[in-house]
């Protein structure tokens, strides 16, 4: 352990069922397919706190608002969509962490069929690279403000991904 200002802390956690906690969310989603192009927005509202001492849980993740959209080309075999992901940072977390920071995602897609049964994809996740830590993390010191470093991995920059998908039938 490691002592500050003649207090003892340890610098070791670990995440264990609360059995006074209390989460209640709500939750919704909307889409409209035209055929040709698409757009939704899903919205995910969250709220845990313990019900003894009515300290805010930290492993509660923020307010969510995703929007999407994309267009079908090439008589629908390829489709090209885009989604934006905000969140809000839960503030509502012991004294002892740090909380989440507030971030906006851009992911892009891409999925093609050439063939019958045969899908090509890529996707770009993270698109404008943004830095973000979307859990809490527990303060080194009473004085810490940030501790990266020790608790969290570097969240993913861009990623690309690509795959190949085949469906193989007895028709």
């Amino acid at each position: 352990p490691r002592t500050y200002q003649g207090n003892i802390y340890y610098p070791f956690y670990q995440y264990q069922n609360i059995q006074s906690a209390h989460i209640q969310g709500f939750e919704a989603e909307t889409m409209y397919d035209a055929g040709a192009w698409f757009v939704g927005v899903s919205v995910t509202l969250l709220r845990g706190y313990n019900d003894v001492t009515g300290v805010g849980l930290a492993t509660i993740p923020g307010n969510k608002i995703v929007t999407s959209g994309g267009v079908r080309l090439l008589d629908r075999k390829m489709t090209i969509g885009a989604s934006w992901s905000s969140v809000a940072s839960n503030q509502n977390v012991p004294i002892n962490y740090l909380p989440a920071t507030s971030y906006d995602l851009l992911n892009l897609y891409l999925s093609y069929e050439p063939v019958k049964d045969v899908w090509v994809n890529f996707t770009v996740d993270n698109a404008l690279n943004r830095y973000y830590r979307p859990y809490a993390i527990p303060k080194a010191s009473p004085t810490e403000v940030q501790n990266d470093t020790l608790w969290a991995s570097v969240p993913p920059g861009i990623v690309y991904k690509g795959t190949v998908r085949m469906r193989f039938s007895a028709m």
